[in-house]
């Protein structure tokens, strides 16, 4: 699996991880005439790389992003979205490219959330990145079908002809906006579809356009790289709203009479453009719903269906056929020779992963349950989430009711079940037991690399200090959760 979560770093770029790090909403006043003309009687709305997440996942603290929250600020800003245009620069459905297997069913039902919700925010036009393509072309072209916004790239092309419409004209307060998209000829794409020239491209476009609108606008997924040279060698672009380098641009990039506007990831901050003011919004609890809308009652939707889909969907199950048995006892029998070690670990806040992601009714995800469960997906863990916990007689018995019950458990009576995949236990960080008492197997050392596989900057921001993993900080995390040796 190719991730492409790309971060493209430079002198004016400043990235989040997390709430923790997170920005206050910055305004930066531009007087040049692009700026004046952009703002005249229209705001912009504008994201991009939001990474197929509909709402913050609940394992973070202080998470951001969430499609209600971003519903909030609209309504808080007291924006008028009539006369607005909101705007998104691709990698938009989904979070790697090609979709896991194990993931791909629950990951296709949140991308048509997604585009309800956009529907919902009456969202004006869209350009897609490499990732949007993540489950196919027929999963991208049923939902292009579902939207209500314009869909639009001039440089993408499915044979001769181009796959999507090159460009919309829009009207919004009083001005007529041509916006056109373009996509990075470095994005891996379904094999049937072929990238042109964007500078190319653009040409051709803003030629056509000039006569009929006043303002022309690209919608971007090439990088910042890209917009820049957009912007030097294609004259007549007003503003460039860009994507796919991930950059945060608190002030926007003026490069000759062209303004060049990124804002980050996963939904974290949502740009604003009005009155010759630029502004980064963290999307953070003060944008928590405190009432039902459409879009939260969507999210509560999704949830259910998430829940419905992981119970009962079997197929993509695994995610590799290893050669190679890989058997997995659980914390349930390791504790029956490792009765201190057990004690010590149902006091560390590992034993309580799979509680965490109950509280959040975030115990069906199978994006959380990933780190919060061992062997999700493997041959020999776990397939459908109403299995995560058996008994003696090797039938499936409720793991939030389990889950609940474990700190009152005694090493005698886990002796009731058979297995227990659910929280972070022996064999996340010892890697699968096999044959363990009753063989020779060596377990690999734990080191700080067997803690990021879940760790990762997002989830874990102060593991890590501009970029690099903190492995001073992270041993002592290690030294923190290892067991007695007695």
């Amino acid at each position: 699996m190719k991730i492409l979560r790309q971060v493209f770093l430079g002198f004016l770029l400043v990235f989040t991880s997390c709430a923790e790090n997170s920005y206050e909403a910055n305004t930066v006043e531009s007087t040049s005439e692009s700026a004046r003309l952009l703002s005249d009687k229209v705001n912009f709305i504008y994201s991009a790389n939001v990474f197929g997440e509909l709402e913050p996942c609940g394992c973070r603290r202080n998470p951001t992003g969430g499609m209600d929250r971003k519903e909030v600020l609209l309504k808080k800003e007291g924006l008028d979205v009539v006369n607005s245009l909101q705007l998104d620069s691709g990698d938009l459905f989904f979070g790697s490219t090609p979709t896991p297997p194990f993931l791909k069913d629950q990951w296709n039902l949140q991308a048509h959330n997604i585009v309800k919700a956009y529907n919902l925010l009456g969202h004006d036009a869209f350009v897609p990145g490499e990732l949007d393509f993540a489950s196919g072309l027929e999963t991208f072209k049923s939902l292009v079908r579902e939207a209500k916004f314009a869909v639009v790239c001039a440089n993408l092309y499915y044979g001769n002809k181009l796959l999507l419409k090159p460009y919309v004209i829009l009207t919004k307060g009083g001005k007529k906006i041509g916006v056109f998209g373009l996509i990075g000829a470095d994005s891996a794409l379904p094999e049937e579809l072929k990238v042109k020239s964007y500078l190319e491209a653009a040409e051709k476009i803003v030629k056509e356009l000039r006569s009929q609108v006043d303002l022309i606008i690209a919608i971007t997924h090439i990088g910042l790289e890209g917009d820049t040279e957009l912007a030097q060698k294609v004259s007549g672009i007003d503003a460039i709203f860009g994507g796919h380098s991930q950059s945060f641009l608190q002030t926007p990039l003026r490069v000759g009479s062209t303004m060049i506007f990124q804002t980050s990831f996963r939904n974290q901050h949502i740009g604003i453009y009005q009155g010759t003011t630029n502004r980064l919004i963290a999307l953070d609890t003060d944008y928590s719903p405190n009432a039902k809308t459409a879009i939260t009652e969507l999210h509560v939707k999704n949830k259910s269906d998430i829940e419905a889909l992981n119970k009962k969907n079997t197929e993509n199950l695994f995610v590799e056929q290893i050669p190679t048995k890989k058997e997995y006892q659980t914390a349930i029998r390791c504790a029956q020779c490792h009765e201190a070690q057990y004690e010590f670990h149902k006091k560390t806040d590992h034993s309580k992963a799979y509680m965490t992601l109950v509280q959040k009714k975030q115990n069906h995800n199978k994006d959380c349950l990933q780190c919060h469960t061992l062997a999700m997906g493997e041959p020999e863990g776990w397939q459908l989430t109403k299995e995560l916990v058996w008994n003696a007689r090797t039938r499936p018995v409720n793991p939030e009711d389990f889950a609940k019950s474990l700190p009152r458990t005694t090493t005698e009576n886990l002796g009731r079940y058979s297995k227990s995949f659910i929280n972070v236990q022996c064999e996340h960080c010892h890697g699968s037991g096999n044959e363990h008492p009753f063989s020779n197997q060596a377990f690999p050392k734990i080191t700080p690399q067997t803690c990021v596989k879940c760790h990762t900057e997002a989830q874990a921001p102060a593991w890590y200090k501009s970029g690099a993993l903190n492995t001073s900080f992270v041993w002592g995390k290690i030294k923190s959760m290892t067991c007695p040796r007695k």
